[in-house]
């Protein structure tokens, strides 16, 4: 009875939370970048995947050809062009998804390519004004199309799947844990469960944001510009205070080498020994208070 009633309470507060964050709700569109849909039950027995059905969606796939797409026109590298027009051109180009025999769902890549010219108006300056003048610029051109994965590297963190021509996580069994929780998202390159873009806030002096278990401020040591500054002119303060100490210890200790061997040839050219020298100043130390 107490875990029905748990279970009950858990369902509840989990509603109140979808309704209070709309953003949640499957159907919304553009969170993080991402568009949003509502499934379909993913049971198994509510529609199996026939042959009939797989080739209906593979071939809803469009083919691999040349298609004409919107491409922005690098601006040109002189310094007295102000603008030019156009600086967007439809070209033929390969891109989008594809698949070939196999069901393999690949990238459209380009087989053959040309430069072609394409005429553009420069806005340059000359003297006191502006003046247009008629260029051309070559961009690359797209011939023949090929269904393939092409040069994709994974980092270390990801392994490449053929039929999907992606890099996926190596953990990707936590992504379904990481899907559960309504205020995380999964990063597909980073391969860690963080949290969504949407419960990002910003924290009070003395607290840090935790991106990625929390999802709250939390108290942490803030380290700004100046109290950096006051560390580093610490560091160089004892850096040289070490540095003149040790440079008077040397002095005081070669000074004193250079006294003694005066007093050793001062006692030599009078005929004192130098255990003769020693007991002298041992004299002169004892007598040294007496004379006060």
């Amino acid at each position: 009875m107490d875990m029905l009633l748990s279970m009950t309470a858990l369902a509840i507060t989990t509603y109140s939370i979808i309704l209070l964050h709309p953003s949640l709700r499957f159907g919304d569109t553009s969170v993080n970048g991402i568009e949003q849909a509502e499934w379909e039950s993913t049971n198994v027995l509510s529609g199996e995947c026939n042959e009939d059905k797989r080739n209906l969606i593979w071939n809803r796939l469009p083919k691999c050809l040349p298609k004409n797409e919107t491409i922005a026109i690098p601006f040109p590298p002189d310094p007295n062009v102000i603008q030019y027009f156009p600086n967007r051109i439809e070209l033929p180009r390969c891109s989008g998804a594809c698949y070939e025999n196999g069901h393999l769902y690949q990238s459209c890549k380009a087989n053959e390519t040309v430069l072609q010219d394409v005429p553009v108006i420069l806005e340059t300056i000359s003297g006191q004004s502006t003046v247009e003048v008629c260029s051309t610029v070559k961009l690359e051109v797209h011939v023949s199309c090929s269904c393939g994965c092409g040069d994709i590297e994974c980092n270390e963190l990801q392994e490449f799947n053929e039929r999907s021509c992606s890099c996926i996580c190596k953990n990707s069994s936590v992504r379904g844990q990481c899907m559960a929780q309504y205020n995380k998202i999964w990063d597909e390159n980073s391969c860690t469960c963080r949290c969504r873009q949407d419960q990002w806030k910003k924290c009070n002096t003395g607290y840090e944001y935790d991106g990625i278990y929390t999802c709250q401020c939390l108290p942490g040591q803030v380290i700004n510009r100046a109290s950096l500054g006051l560390i580093v002119t610490l560091v160089v303060v004892v850096v040289v205070l070490f540095v003149c100490v040790v440079a008077l210890g040397f002095m005081y200790k070669k000074e004193r080498n250079k006294n003694m061997e005066h007093r050793i040839q001062c006692s030599q050219s009078k005929g004192y020994s130098l255990s003769q020298l020693r007991e002298e100043e041992k004299g002169l130390a004892d007598d040294a208070p007496n004379d006060q």
